[in-house]
Order: C-alpha cells, then structure tokens, then sequence
C-alpha cells in the first residue's frame, strides 16, 4: 500500500481504484495466458 500511496502521489494519480482494477486484471489476463486449459 505504501509503494501505491508513493506512486500516485508522485505522479499526481488522484483515483487509486483505477490503478487496483488495472492491476488485477493485468495479473488475472497473464495467468490466464500462462495457464490455458488444455484438451489432453
């Protein structure tokens, strides 16, 4: 949380949630990519 608190304010991010959201779902797609479902 400290680093995040560190990055916006010195980047002047006001909106912290778009940061949290952007962030997961770049881990949950590489994940995905990583860990395709196979068929055998």
């Amino acid at each position: 949380m400290a680093a995040v608190k560190e990055y916006c304010d010195r980047f002047g991010i006001k909106a912290r949630s778009a940061i949290f959201r952007e962030a997961t779902m770049a881990r949950v797609l590489e994940q995905l990519s990583d860990s395709h479902p196979t068929l055998f």
